[in-house]
């Protein structure tokens, strides 16, 4: 047999003997699930969103957590920031300033680790803005029956207009928010008529609506 097909013959083998499936292990992976997938905050409120890693092929070395893409004033912390060993799940605090403007934004959290690189979810936060109350306090000023009724009257129209420059001098409520009423001695608050009684018919009561 000549030098090269004794060579030919010996590549052949050589290829036979290494073939065979790869004996490789499996790929690892890592995946991250968010939920919920869209949040709702008001401004100026606070929520969470908790991330689930799952690992695979094995793989189990410390994952990193880490969310972008939200808006200046919207601040966030991941709890805990690195998965380790058993450790499956973060958390994420959302906290929503009331300067930011409402509408939604998509954030993506992203989970790194060494020797294979990264995966990311996505989830939504919608900010609603803040509802503004129109609230307006009624004051009735009321006396007692002590007296003639055009006394009374007077006495408890100076009472309630009393209550309400009380209120303006805080200077947290509008004048145009303030309605003032008086009705005199009619009708008592408390009956029989008695020193006791007489005290409680002396008042201003304060409705909001």
């Amino acid at each position: 047999m000549s030098p090269r097909r004794v060579f030919s013959a010996l590549a052949l083998f050589t290829a036979i003997g290494c073939g065979g499936g790869d004996e490789s292990g499996p790929t690892g992976s890592i995946q991250l699930t968010a939920s919920p997938s869209a949040l709702t905050l008001q401004q100026g409120g606070t929520g969470t969103v908790t991330v689930t890693l799952v690992r695979g092929g094995g793989f189990a070395d410390p994952v990193n957590v880490t969310v972008t893409g939200l808006p200046s004033g919207v601040t966030l912390s991941v709890t805990p920031a690195q998965l380790t060993g058993t450790t499956t799940q973060a958390v994420v605090t959302v906290n929503v300033a009331s300067t930011v403007p409402a509408g939604t934004y998509t954030a993506t959290v992203t989970g790194t680790a060494t020797g294979i690189g990264s995966t990311t979810v996505t989830y939504s936060l919608t900010v609603t803005a803040t509802p503004t109350y129109a609230l307006t306090a009624t004051l009735v000023g009321k006396t007692d029956s002590v007296g003639s009724d055009a006394a009374n009257m007077r006495l408890s129209q100076q009472r309630a207009a009393a209550v309400r420059n009380a209120l303006l001098a805080t200077g947290k409520v509008p004048a145009q928010r303030i309605q003032t009423r008086w009705t005199g001695e009619r009708p008592q608050t408390a009956q029989p008529i008695s020193d006791a009684a007489d005290a409680s018919n002396r008042v201003v009561d304060i409705g909001v609506h």
